[in-house]
């Protein structure tokens, strides 16, 4: 049984998501190999099946120390049993709105789409970029405007607090993160958490949660994602709430998963109300009341995104400040 995500498909760089099969002789002798690729195959998917034929060819390269390829050496052909695949999930992006999908894109070519929409434009890998530089006068450029590949680039530089450790189920494969205080492993990313917190695994159950260093207490609640001068702390007696740092106020509303363009704050009361920055109005009312959930859903995930970035962002700007400031000492 081999267990993939939709997020491994869309993957594209030097080892896609694929099935590796490997020939060898009696004696053990490797005689050739094939690359079953999904994301190529996919397409050949329809609802209700649940067989998958393929054919391949068998390849030979040589050993390293060996000048003649052999090339293709013959063909595997077999059949792959599939299941749970969803049927309108194969689409980068997109957002179900009042009956409307917005803003999906195919990432294969002729996958079956839902008939509220037209045929979207098939996804297309962004270029290549290179890892943020220090010399010369444009690189901050780079630090304001990268792309998602690039930004998984850049995450790929930023160290792990300890003692996390990165690791991956197999080569080439999806990263995962190992607690060795509790010598377990969860997809969620440990960086970036706010002053005072400390993400846990639960040894018992793998259930990861939150250590809030000034009242040692936890929660399941993540304390990221915050809107600049918000803080999330907890209680004493372990209950959440959200400290606004302008106007040293606190409240239990939360102030994350807000549309683009519309902040939270507190006045002198304490009382929360809304900016919005394109209409430069203020409301007391919460644009999230009233909302469906995948409107709701949509607003965090989009909030998440930005706020994401901006760490990253952060955390390369102060890289290229120490090392422009070294270079300058030298």
């Amino acid at each position: 049984v081999y267990e993939t995500t939709l997020k491994d498909f869309l993957r594209y760089d030097e080892s896609p998501e694929h099935l590796h099969f490997v020939f060898t002789d009696e004696s053990g002798t490797e005689q050739g190999e094939a690359y079953l690729e999904f994301r190529k195959w996919i397409p050949s998917l329809r609802e209700k099946e649940q067989l998958l034929h393929f054919k391949l060819p068998v390849t030979y390269k040589g050993a390293s120390d060996e000048t003649e390829a052999f090339g293709n050496v013959g063909e595997v052909e077999g059949d792959i049993h599939y299941q749970n695949l969803p049927v309108f999930a194969q689409m980068v992006g997109g957002t179900w709105i009042n009956d409307h999908v917005h803003g999906g894109r195919l990432f294969a070519e002729g996958l079956p789409h839902p008939k509220c929409v037209e045929t979207p434009t098939v996804w297309q890998e962004r270029p290549h970029f290179e890892l943020l530089k220090v010399e010369g006068e444009d690189e901050t450029d780079e630090i304001d405007h990268f792309d998602d590949k690039h930004l998984a680039q850049l995450l790929m530089r930023i160290d792990l607090p300890p003692p996390w450790e990165k690791r991956r189920e197999r080569p080439g494969g999806r990263m995962y993160f190992f607690d060795p205080r509790a010598r377990r492993m969860t997809w969620k990313d440990p960086r970036f958490l706010p002053e005072n917190w400390d993400q846990r695994i639960d040894p018992a159950s793998g259930r990861v949660y939150y250590l809030y260093h000034k009242t040692r207490g936890t929660t399941y609640i993540d304390p990221r994602c915050c809107p600049p001068g918000w803080d999330m702390r907890l209680s004493r007696a372990g209950d959440t709430y959200f400290a606004y740092l302008p106007a040293m106020k606190t409240t239990f509303i939360d102030p994350r998963g807000l549309p683009e363009n519309t902040d939270p704050a507190l006045d002198v009361l304490g009382r929360t109300y809304f900016k919005n920055h394109e209409s430069k109005t203020t409301t007391w009312k919460d644009p999230r009341d009233d909302q469906p959930e995948v409107v709701l859903a949509h607003w965090r995930h989009e909030q998440s995104v930005r706020w994401v970035r901006d760490q990253v962002r952060r955390e390369m700007q102060e890289r290229y400040e120490v090392a422009h400031s070294d270079s300058e000492d030298d």
